[in-house]
């Protein structure tokens, strides 16, 4: 039978704003570069703002001191009551003790280009910077101190943590990660198990063991074999089975472990598995999430030009299949032919198929597609008058879903 007779089609126009249906809401439009949650606040920095706060779970935001305003902030964290930022430039890092009213700079290293993040441990804060640079302070900033592993490849230092007495650091641009005991003095590398063409993005600790999201997924470091393990299952890969997916951030709550990508996850089982806990935001592709933050009963992320947006953890923990699944590129594939067609196909049994085209901020464009069909391979249109640039197609089958961001060229 061919396959048009099965099909119970509504193709059209179709606009509708992200969090009429949404678990996640939009809590702040402008473009931020990091958040940080404490106790009733969160922060978060923008360019042209500097820091902003929020006491009520990002109702309504204030901003600090008017100085930071058109300053890039990468990084913050609390050292007992001081509040400190890593910035670029001549800015490196600033510190406040009234939680971001106001700010005095304690370091400017001519020789850093940017500080991306921080780790405390005791008495001791570490600052992780541009061109492989680790820097530590003893005295609340008043002095610091060059302990740079000695990389191989000199890739910024994205990725900070501490565990007891041990401090790990990762290399955005290789696969290396190192590990002291002693603030610095001495490094011991501790890489083996990671994919040769890895870079080390972030780290997180669930109890004593140690993860790290990578250029090529997130790995579990063993203590007892020094090995690390690659914990993709569930973790689709959207722009092909060989084409790695970033992992930007984790961040931990209790036994949990959340990890943003071009969507976000979460894994109850120490990373054996994940779901994804996405429904309600705009498609990511291509612009990834770079912050995750827990605390208040939320989970905020940081969408870079998309602003913030929070959910409530109760919702995502109450049900372990929270959200539509990824689909595996084997079940469903979506490429265009040309700017006038699109070309898709699908197996297992019937289920409803929606194909929906957006920009590249998130703007709903189009509903492509939405039908009843049984497996199979089909073409659909483009939008006449389609201009150049770049788009993301979201494929929906059933209770599974894919984004892929694509190119349309004259």
């Amino acid at each position: 039978m061919p396959n048009f007779l099965f099909k119970i089609c509504v193709i059209g126009l179709l606009v509708v704003p992200y969090n009429i249906f949404a678990q996640w809401i939009q809590v702040q439009k402008s473009a931020v570069n990091c958040l940080l949650v404490d106790s009733s606040t969160v922060f978060a920095s923008n360019d042209s703002i500097g820091i902003m706060r929020s006491f009520d779970n990002g109702a309504t935001w204030t901003a600090g001191d008017s100085s930071l305003r058109w300053t890039a902030i990468y990084c913050m964290i609390f050292k007992g009551a001081i509040l400190y930022m890593g910035g670029g430039g001549v800015i490196n890092i600033r510190s406040s003790v009234d939680s971001g009213n106001s700010w005095k700079q304690v370091a400017s290293f001519s020789n850093s280009l940017g500080i991306f993040s921080f780790a405390v441990t005791g008495d001791h804060i570490f600052a992780g910077g541009y061109y492989g640079k680790v820097y530590v302070s003893s005295n609340d900033g008043a002095s610091w101190a060059d302990v740079s592993p000695s990389w191989r490849e000199l890739g910024d230092v994205h990725a900070l943590a501490v565990n007891g007495s041990y401090l790990f650091v990762g290399n955005s641009l290789s696969k290396e990660i190192y590990a002291t005991s002693d603030n610095g003095q001495n490094w011991k590398e501790i890489d083996s198990g990671l994919y040769s063409g890895s870079s080390v993005l972030c780290f997180a600790f669930n109890g004593s063991t140690l993860y790290t999201g990578t250029a090529d997924g997130v790995y579990r470091f063993n203590k007892t074999t020094s090995v690390w393990t690659l914990l993709n299952t569930d973790l689709v890969f959207p722009y092909g089975p060989n084409i790695p997916i970033g992992v930007n951030s984790l961040v931990l709550n209790g036994p949990d472990i959340f990890a943003g990508t071009d969507s976000i996850y979460l894994s109850k089982d120490s990373g054996s598995s994940w779901i994804s806990v996405s429904s309600g935001l705009p498609p990511i592709v291509g612009s990834g999430v770079y912050s995750l933050a827990a605390g208040n009963g939320y989970l905020f992320t940081d969408l870079g030009p998309r602003g913030i947006w929070r959910r409530p953890l109760s919702e995502m923990l109450a049900n372990k299949n929270v959200d539509k699944q990824r689909m595996d590129s084997k079940v469903a594939r979506i490429h265009v032919i040309n700017k006038n067609r699109i070309q898709y196909d699908f197996s297992g049994s019937a289920a409803l198929v929606t194909i929906k085209l957006y920009d590249i901020y998130g703007r709903l464009i189009k509903t492509l597609l939405n039908c009843v069909q049984q497996p199979g391979s089909y073409t659909a249109s483009m939008p006449r008058g389609i201009s150049q640039g770049r788009y993301i197609l979201s494929f929906v089958v059933g209770s599974k879903n894919v984004e892929s961001p694509i190119s349309i060229l004259k």
